[in-house]
């Protein structure tokens, strides 16, 4: 073979040799997870914290590429120590804050201030809810919430995402005992770090925001990309040695 034929014919070769060596390195990664998580805050004894101005649910879930601690808080905008946040037991049993024993109830709902207290003039009622993975923010997407409704009047509803964009405004019907509240804009409502509930109307006693339970959120975990190794490196070097006469 001429010296300029040899010359093309081993950088051809060489060429290949590198090719075959990248696809070897190339990354696999698996397809994330999603999974619905509800929290009801219903107590089952260690899973609910009830504080003056916030009130948290730990749900667990132990294998999969989705294990983890999550922990969803609801903390309310005018809680204080001598307003605050409650958990009203729906079946007859109460109202419980911080500072009364927490039954194991079937139906809690969240609440604000036992005794009812009017919101201040001029003030909106809020909760804000968040979510955490063993311990570190997690984003997340609302899927849906139920409302009680106590009260012989209508009350209208705010959802928005940490930017401030409409999830959905919802107005019961006060002649429902429940409703179901869905996201009308899913994609303000989707990979969000937070979302809050707001009353449109300030001023309203404070049985119109309370009675929220049943909060779905999706999680969505993405797996840590993996490089798998393919045996072509030394199968490509025995292919372009080339035996000198």
């Amino acid at each position: 073979m001429k010296s300029s034929e040899y010359q093309r014919d081993l950088s051809l070769r060489k060429q290949i040799f590198h090719s075959l060596f990248f696809l070897s390195l190339v990354p696999i990664t698996s397809s994330a997870a999603t999974t619905n998580l509800t929290f009801s805050f219903d107590s089952t004894g260690s899973n609910i914290n009830l504080t003056d101005t916030f009130i948290e649910e730990t749900i667990v879930i132990p294998t999969g590429a989705e294990a983890g601690t999550y922990v969803l808080r609801a903390t309310h905008s005018l809680a204080t120590s001598t307003n605050p946040v409650a958990l009203f037991n729906n079946t007859g049993g109460g109202v419980f804050t911080s500072a009364t024993p927490l039954p194991v109830s079937s139906d809690l709902l969240l609440f604000w201030q036992g005794g009812g207290a009017p919101v201040p003039a001029g003030a909106a009622e809020q909760w804000q809810i968040s979510l955490t993975r063993n311990g570190n923010p997690f984003d997340f997407s609302f899927t849906s919430a139920d409302v009680f409704i106590f009260t012989a009047n209508s009350s209208t509803f705010l959802f928005e995402n940490e930017l401030g964009q409409s999830i959905v405004t919802h107005t019961t019907d006060p002649a429902a005992a429940s409703e179901t509240i869905t996201p009308t804009n899913v994609a303000n409502a989707t990979d969000i770090s937070n979302f809050t509930i707001t009353t449109t109307t300030p001023g309203l006693n404070s049985t119109v925001l309370n009675d929220f339970n049943d909060i779905t959120v999706q999680i969505e975990v993405v797996p840590e990309p993996s490089t798998t190794t393919v045996l072509l490196g030394s199968l490509a070097i025995g292919l372009f040695r080339r035996k000198r006469s």
